[in-house]
């Protein structure tokens, strides 16, 4: 028995993988020999690039399901039959060499065969149903077929070149190879060598990392990539760039960044940083407007595009790397060359899987599917288009010629309104006031129902002195049957109004929103009816909304605040219910407690204790802890007049309530 280079179980259960590409025989007997050898061949063929397969002798699996624990391979039984599999591949021209392995799994013997592709192909084997006659053998899905004139010609063709990755790199060393990068590797993937202490060139040997050159070893092409802190050293183009432009023409750019070391941690990286440039702008900026939460490219769509760029471009005489640009609108993925022969785009025009065709890295793919980073049945296509869909996004576009491969991912729709928000902010801020305008309206003229935009876009205009636009865009979100963000537009056209002692018109505005719509923004629209007196209303809603807002300071202030109004309302009426009033009063009392012990707002603790101080004069609380109520909210806020004033009469009278202020 050996260490294994690779985790058996991932193997056995096909979980790094495809089942198409595992075989298992229960043992190796006169009838089942010449299928096995037409099925070394086959793999050894590699038609797809896809390296091979791998035969599993002493577990069965009538179904394709191993059936455990294993039928086993007895002891004394364990050397023939690898000297019988040593023996099929005499029996194909050129000679192949299979790697055997054998292991214990069980407690049962088993004997693991890897079969790659070979160095010499194009392979042949005498023909299992007609004997004496030669055939050339490929995989075609999980069966093992021979190849018609057609094919026979596409593999000779085929097998004139080995698979860049899978090149010796006769520039580079052994050295180049960074063991503790495959060190971590084996232990990721949790490979029978994790327990391994050093990495000699036998294993190196058995992963296929290196081959032989005269006396020595070369690196292949793919431990490079794999496994050397900067692969663009051998190859110019294995980096990323990155770019973000705040225009849709890509004539602003905002940032640029590049991505480099082992191709896995390129992409990985280069996931993780757009997934967070493209989502983090979605959170509400406190003081301006908010919008649904929304995905601007959903993470699959992301993980597939960009691993795909990675996995399938060319490395040997492209130079230029894979390049990411993000816009307004969409994001662009571009890799060198274009695809292998064989694809049209017409076969990225759908969420059907694409044609199956030779893969360009056959031997990076292995290692991508090790690190769950890739997979090799032609289905990432389908991932993106489904991702899209799930996420409500438009349809992915592919562009692609000999020369590159271009895959565009549009933005959400709620994503270019996430942009405009934000960046008319940042407009807004550096003084670009007129800028900030142009965009929001260009925006608006898309969407008039978005309220979003159409409530900053009312702002800026009001702000900027022009009220009779700002009106006009009010009144053209007004009339659209079906909005978004329902209510803003009328809160911040009423803080416009309100803030210029316009409580008529604003009051008017207020009164435009739909009953059903104040839960949408429940605590500005509560805040708003009680700017314009409006108690009763501002109750309403607040009592309805305190199990959402419990550790809301703003909450319980104005809710503290809306009750002394009403209680007052109440003391001054023609017949004042003195219960009712108490009542108010007690229950302002305590949310102003509760205030206090939630604000981290000096300005609004200070307001709560001077309101606190009222309220307990009313409820006829000890004058000695009304002094103290007062004394706490000038020390918060010493300029405040109304303090001062109200403290002074409260001093001149006590023992009696404070006249109304």
């Amino acid at each position: 028995m050996q260490n294994l280079p690779f985790n058996l179980e991932n193997i056995i259960f096909s979980r790094t993988v495809e089942s198409c590409r595992v075989e298992y025989k229960s043992s190796i007997n006169d009838k089942t020999k010449p299928f096995l050898r037409a099925t070394l061949c086959a793999f050894a063929n590699d038609y797809y690039n896809i390296n091979g397969g791998w035969v599993i002798l002493g577990i069965e699996a009538p179904n394709g399901e191993p059936i455990l624990p294993p039928i086993g391979i007895l002891d004394q039984e364990m050397e023939s039959t690898q000297q019988k599999i040593r023996v099929l591949g005499k029996q194909i021209s050129p000679n192949y060499h299979p790697h055997i392995f054998t292991a214990k799994y069980m407690e049962k013997n088993i004997i693991i065969v890897y079969a790659p592709a070979g160095e010499e192909r194009p392979y042949q084997t005498e023909d299992p149903r007609h004997p004496g006659k030669y055939q050339y053998f490929i995989r075609e899905g999980a069966e093992t077929v021979s190849a018609d004139e057609v094919i026979r010609q596409k593999l000779i063709e085929l097998c004139a070149k080995v698979p860049f990755d899978d090149r010796i790199n006769i520039v580079s060393e052994i050295k180049d190879i960074d063991l503790n990068l495959l060190k971590s590797f084996i232990i990721e993937t949790q490979s029978d060598l994790s327990d391994t202490t050093d990495i000699t060139i036998e294993i190196l040997k058995s992963l296929r990392l290196v081959s032989p050159f005269h006396d020595g070893f070369k690196p292949r092409n793919v431990s490079l990539l794999m496994f050397n802190s900067d692969p663009s050293r051998f190859f110019k183009g294995a980096y990323f760039e990155v770019a973000q432009f705040r225009d849709v023409d890509g004539g602003d750019l905002i940032e640029e960044n590049s991505f480099r070391g082992p191709l896995d941690r390129q992409i990985a990286d280069v996931i993780s940083y757009m997934n967070n440039l493209s989502t983090h702008q979605l959170k509400k900026v406190p003081g301006r407007a908010k919008v649904d939460k929304v995905v601007a490219f959903p993470y699959e769509a992301l993980e597939e595009a960009i691993t795909n760029a990675a996995y399938h471009r060319g490395y040997g005489n492209d130079t230029q790397p894979s390049k990411i640009y993000l816009y307004p609108d969409r994001m662009e993925i571009v890799s060198y060359p274009g695809p292998v022969a064989g694809l049209k785009l017409e076969d990225f025009k759908n969420d059907k899987p694409c044609p199956q065709v030779p893969l360009r890295n056959r031997r990076l793919g292995e290692f991508l599917k090790e690190l769950k980073l890739a997979e090799m049945r032609s289905t990432g296509i389908p991932k993106i288009f489904k991702a899209m869909q799930n996420n409500g996004s438009p349809t992915p576009k592919f562009e692609f010629d000999v020369n590159y491969f271009r895959v565009i991912l549009p933005a959400h729709p709620r994503y270019l309104i996430v942009h405009s928000l934000r960046e008319s902010s940042y407009l807004w801020s550096i003084g670009e006031k007129k800028n900030a305008i142009l965009l929001l309206e260009n925006t608006f003229s898309k969407d008039n129902s978005c309220g979003a935009i159409a409530g900053q876009l009312i702002e800026y205009l009001y702000y900027s002195g022009q009220k009779t636009r700002a009106d006009e865009v009010f009144k053209k979100y007004h009339s659209q049957s079906k909005k978004t963000e329902t209510v803003q537009p009328y809160l911040r056209y009423f803080r416009c109004l309100i803030n210029d002692k316009l409580d008529g018109p604003a009051a008017g505005v207020l009164e435009l929103i739909p009953e059903q719509n104040h839960y949408d923004e429940p605590l500005e629209t509560a805040i708003a009816f009680k700017r314009i007196k409006e108690y009763e209303r501002a109750h309403i809603i607040l009592s309805r909304i305190i199990n959402q807002n419990e550790d809301n300071f703003d909450y319980y202030r104005n809710f503290a605040e809306v009750k002394i109004a009403l209680a007052n309302e109440l003391y001054y009426s023609r017949r004042p219910d003195v219960q009712s009033v108490k009542r108010l009063r007690r229950e302002a009392h305590d949310l102003l407690v509760t205030a206090i012990q939630l604000s981290d707002n000096q300005e609004g603790e200070a307001w709560c204790h001077y309101n606190l101080a009222r309220t307990k004069n009313w409820l006829h609380y000890p004058a000695s802890q009304i002094e103290q109520e007062f004394t706490i909210a000038i020390t918060l806020l010493p300029g405040e007049r109304t303090f001062r004033e109200v403290y002074e009469r409260f001093k001149g009278s006590i023992g009696k309530r404070i006249k109304r202020t």
